[in-house]
């Protein structure tokens, strides 16, 4: 709809300090997964190879072959999956789309994806592309042959509201959402340092709903151990949901890392989990300890 594409202009604008006449435009979608499928479809054939980075999304590996490129990124700046649920005590760092424009000769190579899932709706089910014209331009004629378009319902309630919001109004929302998560990210963090002090080791988030963090399975520090084994059968066995990190892990080898969501679960619920977590670990321990001695 031609009324929500002109205010989302306004918003990259807005944020990122790009202006509409730099020769690139927007694509609406139905969520950000799904535009990015599409991207992926318009830039790679089936076979090809795609460097990507270790951990991944772990909805990227669904798409088709990747091959991992590096660990972590080897440059000061940082990109922004979590751009609007940012709540670290720096300045939010600039995104690529912005940098793009103020540090390289000519745009055109930045391809960034936006959602409202996070901060408006996940039913809603709207996320937006912002790029170069000519792969926009694929991504809509694949949309013009699958699903045609985001429901015209939500598109037309999401522009109401957010013109009544005007940006100012949705950049406030977006600190009010991005707190409600620091709160929810500190009241897990506590129960973390309660129950797997020793047991685990992790870094504060600054943004998003996950805690990334490694089980310290071993006390010989050369074996790094693998979480999948805790995570899937002891850990679920006591009632404890969580990912283990090879899911995100384009080889799939193991890794002793887990991820585990902060946004769901009542504050009353949190010293709980962490706490059945904690006896997972340590039975995991003393499993671990046992099978050596039979060695």
């Amino acid at each position: 709809m031609k009324p929500l594409l002109d205010w989302l202009f306004g918003l990259q604008e807005y944020f990122h300090g790009r202006k509409r006449d730099e020769g690139w435009r927007i694509s609406v979608g139905s969520g950000s997964q799904d535009l990015i499928y599409k991207a992926v479809n318009a830039l790679v054939n089936p076979g090809d190879p795609v460097l990507v980075e270790s951990p991944v999304y772990a909805w990227v590996l669904t798409i088709g072959g990747v091959l991992p490129m590096f660990s972590n990124l080897d440059c000061e700046q940082i990109d922004d999956p979590y751009y609007y649920l940012y709540y670290g005590k720096e300045p939010r760092y600039p995104s690529y789309f912005a940098l793009e424009r103020t540090e390289l000769p000519q745009v055109g190579r930045v391809l960034r994806f936006d959602s409202f899932s996070k901060i408006l709706s996940a039913g809603m089910r709207i996320g937006f592309a912002s790029g170069p014209e000519p792969l926009l331009r694929s991504i809509d004629m694949d949309t013009a042959t699958s699903n045609l378009q985001s429901s015209s319902l939500t598109q037309a309630i999401a522009t109401t509201l957010l013109k009544a919001w005007g940006y100012d109004g949705f950049s406030a929302h977006t600190d009010h959402v991005a707190d409600f998560y620091r709160q929810k990210r500190d009241i897990f963090e506590n129960a973390m340092k309660k129950h797997l002090k020793g047991l685990a080791e992790w870094d504060t988030p600054e943004a998003g709903m996950f805690f990334w963090f490694k089980l310290v399975l071993s006390d010989d520090n050369l074996e790094e151990g693998d979480s999948r084994a805790v995570i899937e059968t002891t850990a679920f066995n006591r009632g404890v949901l969580a990912l283990p990190g090879t899911a995100f892990l384009p080889n799939g080898r193991k890794t002793a890392y887990v991820r585990a969501a902060f946004s769901l679960t009542p504050e009353e619920d949190v010293d709980i989990a962490v706490g059945r977590l904690r006896e997972a670990i340590l039975d995991a321990k003393e499993e671990l300890k046992k099978a050596k001695k039979e060695i």
